[in-house]
């Protein structure tokens, strides 16, 4: 059985995680070592890429092991599965980071490798074939391949280059509610792409 197969086994179902996140909010440590081995890998790789620098990928990733601990008890649910909230933890955990260090600086180098049209030229190395070899980005890097362009410009702007909706709203020259629509029909796509 290939790694990739274990791995699916090792994630039985969404329900699965959200009761480790129940059991995690009434302090079982195991089930946050379960949730961490579920995790770890593409958690650190979502990071990296948003703050480009392993050191602080390693730090933000052990923060957000941390804020799993302290605040499981706020997951419903209702509103989502427990993947989608551990990612958006993630994100946002290291877009807060991107923003309260050197944010000016790290601007300032986009606005430098843009002038050099670099997301064109080296889009197909910094996709999320960069991010690591945890096999379950196989399955996402499948899942964004099906969505239309403009969708998964969106999507791959905001997860992995650390853009707010009104930043890419900004840079693509669109209003806001496109911007927004677009990601929300990716993501349902995306949803719907890993469920099977």
């Amino acid at each position: 059985m290939s790694y990739l197969l274990s791995d699916l086994t090792k994630r039985n179902s969404s329900e699965d995680e959200a009761e480790l996140l129940g059991r995690i909010a009434l302090g079982d440590q195991n089930s946050l070592e379960k949730i961490y081995d579920l995790y770890s890998g593409v958690i650190f790789s979502l990071v990296l890429r948003i703050l480009k620098r392993k050191e602080d990928a390693e730090e933000v990733t052990q923060n957000i092991f941390m804020q799993i601990w302290e605040k499981a008890n706020l997951f419903n649910y209702e509103k989502g599965t427990a993947y989608t909230w551990i990612i958006n933890l993630a994100r946002n955990k290291a877009i807060d980071r991107l923003r309260s260090k050197d944010y000016k600086d790290h601007k300032e180098k986009l606005i430098e490798l843009d002038k050099y049209d670099w997301w064109q030229e080296e889009k197909a190395n910094i996709t999320i074939d960069s991010l690591s070899d945890f096999d379950t980005i196989e399955y996402v890097k499948n899942a964004l391949s099906q969505l239309p362009g403009e969708q998964k410009q969106v999507i791959e702007m905001a997860y992995f280059e650390g853009w707010t909706q009104a930043e890419i709203a900004d840079k693509l020259n669109l209003p806001l509610g496109t911007v927004k629509t677009r990601a929300r029909q990716a993501m349902i796509k995306l949803q719907k792409s890993l469920e099977n």
